[in-house]
């Protein structure tokens, strides 16, 4: 083997080293500093977003986005009086309608007690909101009767 082909080798040996921890530093700086964190306080509220909270009908994970986003869509965006068609534009296709023409949407799955906790919005003969409240049930809503007509 030749000292330039020896060389060569330590070069190629170096660069790629070298690309493989520049690298490593830039998806440590990306991971750690540039990508949401999934919190641990439960009582952190964030703002209603009514995307995330169609993708979250069927989460029962502990981070369902609907459970965080419950607070700032009562204070902010519920409202008695409002017309189903506003509501079901708003939140989207509830996961339970019962008899009573309640709509039940899923807020939280608790794993430890094995309870489920839903928004629950009432509507009077004329399709307004007269009263939406939390309510924690100890099975799940059955979904297979869904809607009532």
């Amino acid at each position: 083997m030749t000292k330039k082909t020896f060389n060569t080798y330590k070069v190629i040996r170096l660069l790629t080293w070298g690309i493989g921890g520049i690298a490593l530093v830039i998806f440590y700086i990306w991971f750690e500093f540039f990508t949401p964190k999934v919190t641990s306080d439960r009582n952190q509220a964030v703002d209603f977003n009514p995307f995330v909270w169609a993708k979250s009908s069927q989460d029962y994970s502990a981070t369902n986005a609907r459970r965080m986003m419950y607070l700032d869509l009562v204070q902010n965006h519920l409202t008695k009086g409002q017309g189903r068609l506003a509501i079901d534009k708003m939140l989207g296709t509830p996961d339970y309608i019962d008899n009573q023409k309640r709509y039940f949407y899923l807020l939280e799955y608790q794993i430890n007690t094995s309870k489920f906790d839903y928004l629950v919005i009432q509507f009077n003969r004329d399709n307004k909101v007269v009263l939406y409240y939390r309510t924690q049930k100890s099975t799940r809503i059955n979904t297979a009767s869904n809607y009532h007509d």
